[in-house]
């Protein structure tokens, strides 16, 4: 479809129609996270933090593959150990304040 060989890939060639590919499969994990965030029960999201963590993890890096051009045969894109520390935080954060609302 796209035009892009498995062997390119492993062989971390950048062929013709890879950045389609990966534009492709970009809009795909957007629409599976979205479709995971509206099926978690609002009332769940308490008990939920480390798939709320993990969501917003892997989403900011996917999005950091998409600033960057998908440069991801050449480049491993991840979040500082800084910017996981402030996502728990704000986790940690909204827990407790959740708890102290008495929700």
């Amino acid at each position: 479809r796209f035009g892009v060989s498995e062997d390119a890939i492993l062989e971390g060639r950048r062929e013709q129609g890879f950045t389609a590919l990966m534009e492709h499969q970009y809009q795909r994990a957007q629409a599976y996270y979205a479709k995971a965030r509206a099926a978690l029960p609002a009332e769940a999201k308490g008990t939920m933090i480390a798939a709320r963590m993990m969501d917003a993890i892997y989403s900011r890096i996917l999005e950091q593959m998409h600033a960057t051009g998908y440069q991801t045969l050449v480049r491993r894109e991840r979040l500082s150990k800084l910017k996981k520390a402030g996502i728990l935080a704000g986790f940690l954060l909204e827990s407790t304040g959740r708890r102290l609302v008495g929700g």
